[in-house]
């Protein structure tokens, strides 16, 4: 869990954010938050669950819920882009 308090501008000799690792993509918009994402994934393997077909059509054929990408996190950490990062998804 990470929380975000404030954003200042940077200054020289400080050290700001580094994603150090972490574990599969974030929950995608309007799941639940980490629970019901969880759920989702949940139905998404397997086939015979009641709302199986209406996750399938949130996510692309190639999405990989336990894909992270630290470098990319790193990144936007950089760029001071702190808020909405869509290419997680």
């Amino acid at each position: 869990e990470i929380e975000l308090r404030d954003i200042h501008e940077t200054e020289k000799k400080v050290e700001y954010p580094v994603c150090i690792g972490g574990e599969r993509k974030c929950p995608v918009e309007d799941s639940g938050g980490p629970p019901g994402f969880s759920m989702m994934l949940e139905a998404l393997n397997n086939p015979k669950h009641p709302q199986y077909d209406e996750y399938k059509e949130w996510f692309p054929e190639d999405f990989d819920p336990s894909h992270f990408n630290r470098k990319f996190v790193n990144k936007e950490l950089k760029s001071k882009n702190y808020g909405v990062m869509e290419s997680w998804i």
